[in-house]
């Protein structure tokens, strides 16, 4: 398996996969330490992806200039402790993606937009994914380009979204059709925008706070209490988020 690197241009430092603990997924770990640098230390500098065995135009593929920085993200602790984002911006084109338009599992694989436009046009390491013409034109898309990811979509203000190759499909399950649902603490591994967007993907119509016309609450990862009163109060029913899941078929 052909593995890639992450290359910032103007620092000369780069992120591997190398050295993370041997129970946690590299694609995993990958994204959520790439994710942390492009929100912090690397926000708004020039970012390139590399793929191991392939000849490079960008960066000398082993040069020791550039300075392997992953090491002090490699275990466990500091990864669960890095918070998911909502958008993904170029500011150098002025575009950005919203991550939970992505279909399941964007983030874990090559799906990631990152992987294909921030990679090198002359890389064939996606050919065996039977790309679209859309997908392979995307290639390099990025390249060498400022890159930051945030939650704040004011951030983005002004930008052009970015038409991923990947996009949600919407015509498949309405198992929450017409209910209004309320999400009262951190369901793991989302951020709220994408738990929204699974919800109304789904037929649902997500809600802010509680009121009486709201149908379900789910209970997260520390709940608000005030929500909690509302629907026992109100009389609602309140489910974990393993139901909720459940009930939209994921």
């Amino acid at each position: 398996m052909n593995k890639c690197v992450y290359v910032n241009l103007d620092k000369e430092e780069y992120l591997g996969n190398e050295n993370f603990d041997e129970n946690i997924s590299d694609s995993s770990a990958m994204n959520r330490t790439l994710e942390y640098f492009l929100a912090t230390e690397w926000a708004n500098d020039k970012i390139a992806v590399v793929f191991k065995g392939f000849n490079s135009n960008i960066i000398p593929g082993e040069s020791d200039a550039y300075k392997y920085i992953t090491e002090c993200f490699a275990e466990r602790s500091v990864l669960n402790s890095t918070p998911t984002y909502a958008y993904v911006a170029n500011t150098s084109k002025g575009e950005y993606y919203f991550k939970a338009a992505l279909p399941e599992g964007a983030d874990c694989s090559y799906i990631s937009p990152l992987h294909f436009v921030l990679c090198e046009s002359n890389t064939n390491v996606f050919d065996n994914n039977k790309l679209s013409a859309k997908e392979a034109n995307d290639i390099g898309r990025w390249l060498g380009d400022k890159i930051i990811v945030t939650n704040s979509k004011l951030l983005c203000a002004g930008f052009k979204l970015y038409e991923s190759p990947y996009k949600r499909d919407n015509t498949g399950s309405k198992s929450l059709s017409d209910l209004n649902i309320v999400v009262t603490g951190t369901i793991s591994g989302y951020t709220r925008y994408e738990i929204e967007q699974l919800i109304t993907d789904h037929g649902g119509n997500f809600q802010k706070s509680v009121t009486k016309k709201t149908d379900l609450v789910v209970r997260a990862y520390n709940p608000g209490t005030q929500k909690l009163a509302k629907a026992v109060e109100y009389g609602i029913k309140v489910i974990g988020e393993e139901e909720l899941f459940e009930m939209m078929g994921d």
